[in-house]
């Protein structure tokens, strides 16, 4: 698989969280460092967009209240067209079904409330993620190898048919 850069991609270990309000994004980075995950965090979408291009995330944690909604709900779209491995988690400050479809609707895996006991549950969900995407992974990058190894098995077994005909050819020309 390759990352926008052309670089070759065989890890998934990266979490984007996109949120405006700094409280949030200290309480996300500190769950997520309990648990050993790296997350590149972003107070502005068009530096998430940006950093979708550079890196591939497992999971991407997008905080609907702090930033616009209807453009972090357009960028959960376009992230998870550019980046099928990555999944989206929303952040929504209270229960609301309608905006929990709206996000699923759009992309999202997960809607999260930003309470202190839900966001507990972010670490052990985003590890599920991670694992889960790197999976993902490993089965893309064996198919693509199972598949330039069938091809070159075809040529070398159509080169070698060739070559038989010619020499029994030759065999009968004698």
């Amino acid at each position: 698989m390759q990352s926008a850069a052309g670089s070759s991609v065989t890890s998934v270990d990266l979490v984007l969280i996109a949120a405006a309000d700094q409280r949030l994004q200290a309480e996300l980075r500190a769950r997520l460092h309990e648990v050993d995950v790296t997350s590149i965090l972003v107070s502005d979408l068009e530096t998430a967009r940006s950093a979708a291009q550079r890196n591939t995330f497992a999971a991407a944690l997008i905080d609907l209240d702090s930033l616009d909604q209807t453009a972090a709900l357009s960028f959960i779209a376009s992230l998870r067209r550019q980046q099928p491995l990555t999944e989206v988690i929303a952040l929504i400050a209270q229960a609301s079904f309608e905006r929990a479809l709206i996000a699923i609707r759009q992309g999202a895996c997960d809607v999260v409330v930003k309470d202190r006991d839900q966001l507990g549950y972010l670490a052990p969900r985003i590890l599920s993620l991670r694992a889960q995407a790197q999976s993902k992974l490993d089965r893309q990058i064996l198919l693509g190898d199972s598949a330039r190894m069938n091809e070159e098995l075809f040529l070398k077994l159509t080169d070698s048919a060739r070559r038989i005909g010619e020499l029994r050819w030759q065999l009968s020309q004698r």
